[in-house]
């Protein structure tokens, strides 16, 4: 039996170490990024109580996953969410996220693993200009990571609300759900009238972290 040559066994230890090498970069040292799950839910309408007094502060509430395509994760500084319709542009930059207890979000790492939890956005408190209304809107989502100098977009999405959605979304009594469905690979909507929609960010206070 002939022996293998010695550059045989060398370039088979080579390729091992490049290969070992290239796992160990993409497992710990890669910094990748942060990928987002198509929302389960998402809801526009006013923040807090049916029955709560004022509620003329516009909020995008959304349930999604946010996972990171690297084992060392990502640090998410700031989280905000942009609605466009025709020519109007507006960003929802006040960041709540949290289940059961709420928090201002700021410095949320983000493993490879996946965090689950549910999203607000409001706007300014200055801002009392915006009106939701009947038309075509796509809602953008954008993460502001630690080290990078641009944010990164997780997510547009198209959403048609009707001008009787519209109509009674600017009414402040009532909010709109979109639910993710599925089997047709869309988004159904319907009006909410019951006294609570999601979770008050307003009336409530909000934990930094």
């Amino acid at each position: 039996m002939v022996a293998p040559s010695p550059f045989v066994a060398i370039g088979i230890a080579v390729c091992a170490l490049l290969v070992s090498c290239l796992t160990l970069w993409l497992s710990y040292f890669r910094r990748g990024s942060i990928r987002m799950t198509k929302p389960s839910v998402i809801y526009f309408g006013p923040d807090g109580s049916r029955t709560g007094g004022t509620r003329d502060r516009p909020k995008i509430f959304l349930r999604s996953l946010l996972i990171a395509n690297s084992k060392r994760g990502r640090v998410i500084e700031h989280l905000y969410a942009t609605l466009i319709r025709q020519e109007t542009r507006q960003n929802f930059n006040v960041w709540v996220y949290g289940d059961d207890k709420l928090k201002r979000g700021s410095g949320l790492h983000v493993s490879d693993v996946g965090i689950v939890t549910n999203h607000h956005f409001l706007l300014p408190t200055d801002n009392s200009e915006f009106r939701f209304r009947g038309g075509l809107y796509t809602l953008e989502l954008y993460a502001k990571l630690l080290g990078d100098q641009t944010p990164s977009k997780l997510l547009s999405q198209s959403l048609e609300v009707s001008d009787a959605e519209g109509a009674s979304l600017s009414s402040h009594m009532c909010g709109l759900y979109f639910d993710w469905g599925p089997q047709g690979n869309g988004y159904a909507s319907h009006l909410d009238r019951a006294e609570d929609g999601p979770r008050s960010i307003s009336n409530e206070p909000v934990a930094s972290g």
